[in-house]
């Protein structure tokens, strides 16, 4: 099957920086997984963070999560410190708050925009 919906990704620092676009499938969920993982080996050997940027997403199907809970829990066992959530809608909060259950290492932030989440990590180091 074809992906829907795509995502850019980028490591600043010991921030990964990821823009989601459009409603994600099972193909692109697994891609995400993949090269998410690819990405944070460069910067897993001290605390980092991830800043993702949900404004222009448009949710998932529901096959999805299993492989979302995988990908945070490796994340959670290697060193993400914290998740810095642009979020504008509240289904997007109540459906991360079931993925964020994994991340029993991590501080979870929501933001209202990009400018407030850079500031916040800043303020913590990041």
């Amino acid at each position: 099957m074809r992906e829907h919906g795509r995502f850019d990704m980028q490591v600043e620092e010991q921030v990964i920086v990821l823009k989601v676009y459009g409603a994600w499938n099972f193909e692109t969920t697994s891609r995400w997984c993949h090269e998410y993982k690819d990405h944070i080996d460069a910067i897993k050997d001290k605390p980092w963070a991830r800043l993702m940027d949900l404004t222009l997403w448009e949710l998932t199907t529901p096959d999805v999560w299993e492989l979302v809970d995988q990908v945070n829990q490796w994340a959670n066992a290697n060193n993400q410190q914290y998740d810095v959530v642009i979020c504008p809608l509240s289904i997007q909060k109540q459906l991360l708050a079931r993925a964020h259950q994994v991340l029993t290492n991590v501080e979870i932030v929501f933001c209202d925009n990009l400018i407030e989440a850079r500031n916040w990590l800043k303020d913590n180091g990041l």
